[in-house]
């Protein structure tokens, strides 16, 4: 098998020999989405160009699976005797980005896990958890027109954790960096280009986060306490800089602690910005570079010699190259923890 060697798979169909592949998965994302491009297209055993939009597709790399889920668009042009087509799709769980949920819209007494299951059954969706979230919603309320995405997603954010595909099409709920590379990313070495951007606008000094309690166990609708208040702070902000959130649900003192922890840790990832190319693919023992990854980062230049993560990665492949860019952020990015040293701090003494 070729190296690099992109598939589609389609109808009981493979399909390969694409000319342009772009594909891109990120840790906040909750679908990866891919474009193949092809000209002068092939017409295997004589039949006509069998790929429509909503069929089930497979993309592999090298016989591994890369996304699991549905052909959004087929793009086609014909000039001067050529022909290009390109095919662009996305992971199953794709279609919870774009519908919206028709069920009940109150839901009592449920883990996060227990709540993503129930909303995506209707999809035929799978769900599972690498994270233990026992904690419950006494109630989990759903909007009118609220898509499945924006319900879970609020539910996550009360959590401190996120979901996203996996390769095989599963909704799963993860925790940041489980992993590590086996390679180091290395200016000079196998990096082929690189940029920084720190931005200080989002980043707070005090994150309050206001929400009505449940009105069970401790707290009434009546009571004193239905304003419940949770906060965190971001030690690397000198500066007085405070925001105020409305939660997305009910919540107790605990979960709104844990929503503003999350909020001061997912401003701090945003605020840091690495962007990294690099010739191929793999890791130095074969392995394909992944988002979600710590990778060991030194960059002379930035003033950077520590582990970062990969929150995002595009796989680029065209006549001429295949390469793959890479967004690192902080190593401890998206994890709701309040205070961060300043020593660790990239900003290095803003």
């Amino acid at each position: 098998m070729a190296k690099d060697l992109v598939e589609l798979s389609v109808g009981g169909q493979i399909y390969e020999g694409w000319v342009n592949m772009s594909l891109t998965r990120a840790v906040q994302a909750l679908s990866s989405q891919f474009s193949l491009g092809v000209t002068n297209p092939w017409t295997p055993q004589g039949k006509a160009w069998a790929i429509i939009p909503g069929e089930e597709c497979v993309l592999k790399i090298d016989g591994e699976t890369i996304v699991t889920g549905y052909i959004d668009t087929v793009s086609s042009s014909s000039a001067a005797g050529s022909r290009s087509i390109t095919i662009s799709g996305r992971d199953k769980t794709g279609d919870l980005v774009d519908c919206s949920h028709t069920g009940s819209t109150e839901y009592n007494d449920v883990t996060l896990l227990d709540l993503a299951k129930k909303l995506c059954a209707p999809f035929s969706i799978e769900v599972e958890s690498q994270v233990s979230v026992p904690e419950k919603f006494k109630v989990f309320a759903i909007a009118t027109g609220e898509s499945i995405f924006e319900a879970l997603e609020r539910a996550s954010r009360l959590r401190g954790v996120f979901m996203r595909s996996s390769y095989l099409g599963v909704l799963t709920i993860e925790a940041v960096g489980a992993a590590r590379a086996t390679t180091s990313l290395i200016e000079g070495q196998n990096i082929v280009s690189s940029s920084m951007e720190l931005s200080y606008s989002e980043r707070f000094s005090q994150y309050q986060v206001k929400a009505q309690s449940t009105g069970v166990d401790d707290f009434t609708g009546a009571d004193d306490h239905a304003s419940v208040l949770g906060s965190a702070l971001d030690a690397g902000v000198s500066r007085y800089r405070p925001l105020v959130i409305s939660a997305e649900g009910s919540a107790t003192g605990a979960t709104a602690k844990k929503r503003a922890e999350w909020e001061a840790a997912n401003r701090l990832a945003r605020a840091v910005s690495v962007n990294v190319e690099i010739q191929g693919w793999r890791q130095g023992d074969g392995t394909l570079w992944r988002d979600n990854l710590i990778v060991p980062f030194r960059n002379d230049f930035f003033g950077i010699k520590q582990d970062m993560l990969i929150s995002s990665i595009s796989y680029k492949q065209s006549p001429n190259e295949t390469t793959a860019s890479l967004e690192l952020t902080r190593k401890d990015a998206f994890v709701a923890q309040p205070e961060v040293p300043a020593s660790d701090d990239l900003f290095g003494g803003f």
